[in-house]
């Protein structure tokens, strides 16, 4: 059938086709200006899913070839001629098999001496394998082979496009070297093996990776197999090892807050990744750690028993002091240590220094009364510092016991007043009363 538009059509008249590819023969009528015309093509009865690009056709050209590529054998194509300028017409669908490969190799055989045979691979193809009783020889990639084992040995050849074959396989029958290997290994990444081989007196070494000796220090990044080559007089033999490189956990740890006060009641949590493995130090206590940097290291093993350690560092801080105080009704003015930029909380009411230094803090605009409740503590990390006082008499005799006696009201952490008629009405958490903290806690 031939679609035609305008008075321009196209026909395909035959396909000529290899094994990985294929010559389109394109006829016209009708064709009495310029034209483009491609083909489009697929597997099966796809015929849009390749196209290829546009040639271009002078008025009055009859026929016209399109190569198509990349094809695969024993493959079934659809395909069809298809112009497009400056009319559009398109050909019946024509379908085709692209033919088997067919890499004839073989191989021939010439006996060296006792111990060994050269092993001939037809020539011309692009690539050569040869394999050993069904298994890869590393580095035997020319046609010819010199083979010192005994075995079946095959030989696997490429045109270096889609098409690949393996030739029948010949017997090797000879006076092999006694060698003697160290078994397969298993290692995990970063680590290194001693692979060792043992001939008769007097033999030479030479490993797949260069290097030379009986024994061969090796570190692959991949599982990887070594080939050893020993040599006695004028025989040769190989053996293989597999060394099995195994990969390391992806090992994470983080530390919720990475900064606490030594005095601390909360604690830090650590978020770990696989989970399974093991905390140093097991237990992180900020009082036991005291003050400074400490490095918390995570540690996990895998099935494989390969490790992996990943660190986090967390800072414990002392907590402020304060040593005397001034208010003057609308400045407050605290005289002590202060080893990190704090604040203060007066009836749930936050204010920040105008002025800090390591030993001075100075805050304006404060709203303060006599017994309210102030707390000091960090700005920054979400960690709890407090220097708490319970009245404003307090503030004034500093260290006097008798006025914090007298203040029995409760706060609880944040400086907000809890009115309860006995403590046995508290929530379980952390108040102050008097100045001093205690914890409630219920038995479940």
């Amino acid at each position: 059938m031939i679609a035609s538009v305008n008075a321009q059509t196209t026909n395909i008249d035959s396909v000529v086709v290899t094994n990985n590819s294929a010559i389109v023969y394109l006829s016209f009528t009708g064709n009495s200006q310029d034209m483009y015309v491609r083909v489009n093509y697929g597997p099966g009865a796809n015929t849009n899913e390749y196209w290829t690009p546009g040639y271009y056709i002078a008025a009055g050209t009859d026929t016209i070839s399109i190569p198509l590529t990349g094809l695969n054998p024993s493959t079934q194509y659809s395909c069809m001629g298809f112009i497009y300028y400056p009319s559009i017409a398109s050909s019946s669908v024509v379908t085709f098999t692209t033919d088997a490969c067919s890499l004839p190799v073989s191989i021939s055989v010439d006996s060296i001496n006792a111990c060994s045979e050269e092993l001939t691979a037809t020539t011309g193809f692009a690539s050569y394998q040869w394999k050993r009783n069904g298994a890869t020889i590393n580095g035997a990639t020319s046609n010819v082979y010199l083979a010192g084992n005994d075995g079946s040995y095959t030989v696997v050849v490429s045109d270096g496009v889609t098409c690949t074959a393996t030739s029948s396989s010949v017997v090797v029958d000879v006076d092999e070297i006694p060698i003697s290997t160290c078994a397969d290994q298993e290692i995990c990444e970063g680590e290194s093996v001693t692979l060792t081989a043992n001939g008769p007196t007097g033999s030479s070494y030479v490993w797949s990776d260069g290097s030379i000796g009986s024994s061969n220090s090796v570190n692959p990044t991949t599982t990887t197999t070594y080939t050893v080559t020993v040599t006695s007089g004028n025989c040769s033999s190989f053996e293989q090892i597999l060394v099995e490189v195994n990969t390391l956990p992806n090992v994470t740890i983080t530390a919720t807050p990475d900064e606490i006060c030594v005095n601390s009641v909360t604690g830090i949590s650590f978020l770990v990744s696989p989970a399974g493995g093991t905390l140093s130090p097991a237990n992180f206590n900020p009082a036991t750690a005291g003050v400074g940097i400490h490095t918390v290291t995570y540690t996990y093993a895998n099935d494989a028993g390969c490790e992996s350690s990943a660190s986090v560092d967390v800072e414990v801080q002392e907590p402020p002091t304060v040593s005397g105080v001034d208010f003057n009704g609308e400045n407050l003015i605290l005289d002590g240590d202060f080893p990190y930029p704090v604040q203060i909380s007066i009836g749930g009411k936050t204010y920040f220094p105008i002025v800090q230094s390591a030993t001075q803090v100075i805050f304006s605009n404060v709203d303060l009364e006599i017994g309210d409740l102030m707390i000091i503590q960090g700005i920054e990390g979400g960690c709890f510092y407090t220097m708490v006082f319970s009245s404003i008499e307090e503030l004034s005799l500093y260290g006097s016991d008798l006025q914090r006696d007298k203040d029995n009201r409760i706060f609880d952490i944040t400086g907000r007043q809890i009115s309860v008629s006995s403590l046995e009405q508290l929530t379980p958490g952390i108040y102050i009363q008097g100045g001093k903290k205690f914890c409630v806690m219920r038995q479940q």
